[in-house]
């Protein structure tokens, strides 16, 4: 089942609110989702913990444009789940250390879009998300857009975590752009085989591809990716689930400070010592 959405506005001292009455991809009750997601995380856990390991070594160099700097070999990043994911929606204080249960109550606040009028009488979707401006005419980007605020938190919060076990010097850049996330106008579709399923939720898109490599019956002695174009092969089903992130275009983690986001911890540790250089 797709999403869909059938509005009803509301009014309020601040302003008139959009409330989406939401049909999720999953069937089932809303504890349903929950406990899907939740038997689902199962399945990706071995491979968010290997994943964000990976890169147990790195260059002792680091190249400024003008000079080599000199320094320790460094250590791979343990990623052991322990941080808090704050909600930063106007006036909530939800806090979570579940990226599921977070996501969750995230999404709660997608009826809570404000409703923006324009000059040619339409009305635009406006996020209440802190330092974010977002706007849109198109209910399911709308959805994209909050739900991605979510993960986009939890991004934050594994840079949080490198920063300190690294050591790294803090971003030199502001933070005034920090939740200003990049348009995503497209729903999130999967390419496996003839499935085609699209999504509107970032989490569940990345849970359903983890499925489908998890699920794959091994005929062969090699691992093959069945995504649509690709004819790549991995002698273990672990490079498989890495190399599905480059076609769900996968974030490693993202910059506490100024919020940009990293294909890998090695990208952000340079992007530290760069903004800081005078």
């Amino acid at each position: 089942m797709e999403e869909s959405v059938s509005n009803v506005s509301y009014g309020s001292a601040s302003g008139s609110y959009i409330i989406p009455e939401i049909l999720y991809e999953d069937e089932g009750t809303q504890e349903d989702r929950v406990d899907s997601l939740n038997e689902e995380s199962l399945v990706t856990t071995t491979q968010s913990n290997l994943s964000t390991s990976d890169e147990s070594l790195y260059s002792d160099e680091y190249y400024t444009g003008h000079r080599h700097i000199k320094r320790k070999r460094q250590k791979g990043f343990k990623n052991n789940g322990s941080y808090t994911l704050s909600c930063e929606w106007k006036n909530c204080t939800f806090q979570s250390t579940c990226v599921d249960s977070f996501q969750l109550h995230v999404s709660y606040h997608i009826p809570q879009l404000e409703l923006r009028p324009k000059d040619d009488d339409e009305e635009m979707y406006g996020c209440l998300w802190d330092f974010c401006d977002f706007e849109t005419e198109n209910t399911e980007e709308a959805q994209r857009h909050v739900n991605y605020h979510a993960h986009h938190t939890n991004l934050k919060a594994i840079g949080r975590e490198i920063s300190v076990q690294w050591k790294l010097p803090k971003c030199g850049f502001g933070t005034e752009f920090k939740n200003i996330l990049p348009d995503v106008t497209e729903p999130y579709f999967c390419d496996w085989l003839d499935c085609g399923k699209k999504f509107n939720n970032l989490l569940n898109y990345r849970y359903h591809i983890a499925n489908h490599v998890h699920n794959y019956p091994v005929t062969f002695k090699t691992e093959r990716c069945m995504w649509r174009g690709c004819r790549r092969t991995f002698d273990l089903k672990f490079c498989l689930k890495v190399h599905m992130g480059s076609h769900t275009k996968e974030k490693a983690c993202a910059c506490p400070t100024c919020g940009g986001t990293f294909a890998s911890h090695s990208k952000f540790r340079d992007h530290c010592f760069r903004s800081t250089e005078g």
